[in-house]
């Protein structure tokens, strides 16, 4: 992706990127026209609290939290939110579970110079278990409605060696 964003849609008129937008939301089958994202303090106020007791909660709070913050908003421009990102809410958890897989890098443009650029991946640290537990986590928590994960899923999605 950071390569159509480099060398393609940052050059985009605002009009061609929310016709872009309205394209891409139409193929996803599940409407959610009608359903706003609303953020849901319940999780951030847990953790708050120090209560990691919910299946994933502990994993992101070791592995997530620092950069995504427990309140799920990330820090604007530099780590994106998971609350209401359409990434984490997609009914597909693969691009979720390949990003925690593999890392991610945010592509520098000029509008976005951002300072800090890469998550790393953490498929050599979490196990398949660990990683469907925190997608989950992410998925269900802060006001998002995406799709629990299997294990399944995880499993298919792991990097394997060459």
């Amino acid at each position: 992706m950071s390569d159509v964003i480099i060398h393609s849609t940052q050059y985009m008129s605002e009009a061609d990127a929310i016709a872009a937008a309205h394209y891409l939301k139409s193929l996803d089958s599940q409407d959610r026209s009608n359903q706003l994202f609303a953020y849901d303090p319940s999780a951030h106020k847990a953790l708050k609290k120090g209560d990691a007791s919910a299946e994933g909660a502990m994993i992101y709070l070791d592995n997530c939290a620092a950069c995504h913050r427990p309140d799920g908003r990330g820090y604007e421009r530099v780590f994106p939110a998971l609350a209401g990102n359409a990434v984490v809410e997609a009914r597909s958890p693969e691009s979720v579970v390949s990003i925690i897989f593999r890392g991610s890098a945010t592509p520098r443009t000029p509008q976005t110079p951002a300072q800090f650029i890469t998550m790393p991946g953490f498929a050599w640290r979490l196990s398949d278990i660990e990683v469907m537990q925190v997608a989950s986590f992410i998925r269900s928590n802060w006001g998002n409605r995406g799709p629990q994960v299997t294990l399944k899923d995880v499993e298919s999605l792991r990097p394997r060696p060459h």
